[in-house]
C-alpha cells in the first residue's frame, strides 16, 4: 500500500487522463452527489479543476467516494486501475487519516481558495444578491413634495 502523499500525483494524472470536464461532472453527480461547477470553475482549465476536486475531496472527507466513482465510470483506464485500489486499501486500513494525515500549508491554502471560489460562484448565482446590489446603488429620494399644500397656493 502506498501512502497518500506518494499516490496523490498518480491519482491526479489518472483523473486528468481518464476524464474531461463533462465526464468528470457526470461522474461526480452520479457517484458523489456533487456538482463540479460548485467545486471549481471551468474557466480555470481542466488540470486545475482536477486539483480543486481532489482538494475538496480530501478536506471534506469524500476521497474514497471520488476514487470509487472514478473507477466505476472508467473501469478500463489503466491509471485508475493502478491507483484506486491503493487509495481504498489505505482508507480501509487507516480510515480518513490515510489522506488527512498532516496537510501542508499549500494544501490548506488551496482548499481555502476553493472555498472562497465556491462562495463567490454561489453569490453570483443568487438573484437576491443582484436585487440587494441594485437597491444599494439606487439614488435616495432627497425631497418629498409637501402633501398638505394646495397645488394653487403660493407658499
Amino acid at each position: 500500500m502506498f501512502e497518500w502523499k506518494d499516490i496523490r500525483r498518480l491519482f491526479r494524472e489518472a483523473l486528468i487522463g481518464g476524464f474531461n470536464w463533462d465526464s468528470l461532472a457526470s461522474m461526480l453527480q452520479f457517484h458523489c452527489d456533487l456538482r463540479l461547477d460548485l467545486i471549481t470553475s471551468k474557466s480555470e482549465g481542466f488540470e486545475r479543476n482536477v486539483d480543486d476536486v481532489i482538494a475538496d475531496a480530501v478536506c471534506n472527507g469524500w476521497l474514497e467516494k471520488l476514487a470509487q466513482g472514478a473507477l466505476a465510470e472508467n473501469k478500463t483506464f489503466g491509471g485508475l486501475k493502478a491507483t484506486v485500489p491503493h487509495i481504498l486499501a489505505g482508507v480501509e486500513s487507516k480510515g480518513r487519516d490515510y489522506y488527512h494525515a498532516a496537510p501542508d500549508d499549500h494544501a490548506r491554502r488551496h482548499y481555502l481558495q476553493v472555498v472562497i471560489k465556491k462562495s463567490d460562484i454561489e453569490l453570483r448565482r443568487n438573484p437576491y444578491v443582484d436585487l440587494a446590489v441594485q437597491a444599494a446603488q439606487a439614488k435616495p429620494v432627497t425631497e418629498t413634495p409637501n402633501a398638505t399644500a394646495h397645488p394653487l397656493s403660493q407658499d
